[in-house]
């Protein structure tokens, strides 16, 4: 109403910039800077299909892998250097360090001994562990195991979660497509393999050529990381490399080498949002399904009501293809 008219800024990128940046100051502390990385991860995402529509970028071939490469080598030293960071990270705690939420040796052990098995007594003793390289190679199996484990049953309570308006009409189906599918098998192998070959490399880069903890992690981080390859994803991908730069701009911050921003969790989840709602508004057929249909929910469905014809003239192609979830 001030300026009188509409303009590319003012559809959607100034107002929900401004809103979101105040409207997170109510969540609490704890959590702003999550909702801000979550939020960030989707922006960079459609920043790059923006530019990659204008002729400005091109996706490189396994890009999401060889960023998650570097990223994960990146998390990997952090969390060698900084010693609280993979106890107070659970996210970190899962990858790196997958039995101590799920053991399969133990399980395995206390259900044999429920069962009242057999169980030979020199399985896990030290006289079959006086050698260094089969205890690493023990230790990297009960942890591919493990993470094995944990990314298949995770990823099948995240797709039964999804599920759940289905379940009445056919709970059968339902159930078994959410627990019975290649995904899961893929999400488990992609977890089990980067986990265990993560810990079986650096223990070896330790013991064989004598590197410090931080750069056998390093190391081996960045090669656990082609585990991507069973599992391509790169919202993962991108969670973890902004991850690591938010990590890499604490430690900076900590030895003075960068000023610290007072509320600047909220100045990006505010300029993070902007960019979503503007893409959202100017230019739909640069999001993904997935990010249409959380703007629908959002929106109450009021986002694909937008007559973008009207936008048209602004240059951005705005009614090129209808705001559906499902319109790529």
């Amino acid at each position: 109403r001030l300026l009188g008219c509409y303009y590319q800024a003012t559809v959607g990128f100034l107002p929900t910039a401004m809103g979101s940046s105040i409207s997170i100051l109510v969540e609490r502390k704890s959590r702003r800077g999550l909702l801000a990385l979550y939020i960030a991860n989707m922006a960079l995402d459609t920043l790059f299909r923006m530019l990659k529509f204008r002729g400005l970028a091109t996706s490189v071939r396994g890009g999401d892998v060889w960023l998650f490469c570097l990223a994960t080598g990146a998390l990997a030293y952090f969390s060698k250097t900084i010693p609280s960071l993979e106890e107070g990270d659970r996210t970190l705690k899962l990858y790196f360090n997958p039995t101590s939420f799920f053991d399969v040796k133990n399980t395995l052990m206390q259900l044999a001994r429920r069962m009242r098995l057999p169980i030979p007594s020199q399985l896990f003793s030290p006289t079959l562990r006086r050698s260094r390289a089969v205890s690493i190679l023990l230790e990297g199996l009960n942890t591919g195991c493990s993470g094995f484990a944990l990314g298949y049953s995770f990823t099948a309570a995240l797709s039964l979660a999804g599920s759940l308006s289905r379940i009445p009409s056919n709970p059968r189906r339902v159930v078994q497509g959410c627990f019975f599918n290649w995904w899961n098998f893929r999400m488990g192998c992609f977890l089990g393999s980067s986990t265990s070959s993560y810990k079986v490399i650096s223990r070896l880069l330790r013991f064989l050529f004598g590197l410090s903890p931080p750069k056998a992690a390093a190391l081996a981080g960045c090669l656990s990381g082609l585990s991507m390859f069973f599992a391509r994803s790169s919202a993962v991908a991108l969670y973890s490399a902004t991850k690591a730069i938010e990590l890499a701009y604490n430690v900076a911050v900590q030895k003075r080498l960068l000023p610290s921003f007072y509320h600047v969790d909220a100045l990006i989840f505010g300029l993070s949002f902007g960019i979503i709602m503007h893409a959202a508004m100017l230019e739909p057929h640069n999001l993904t399904p997935g990010y249409k249909k959380f703007i629908l929910r959002l929106t109450a469905n009021r986002m694909e009501q937008v007559n973008r014809k009207l936008f048209d003239q602004l240059g951005t192609q705005a009614s090129l293809r209808p705001f559906r979830a499902g319109a790529q």
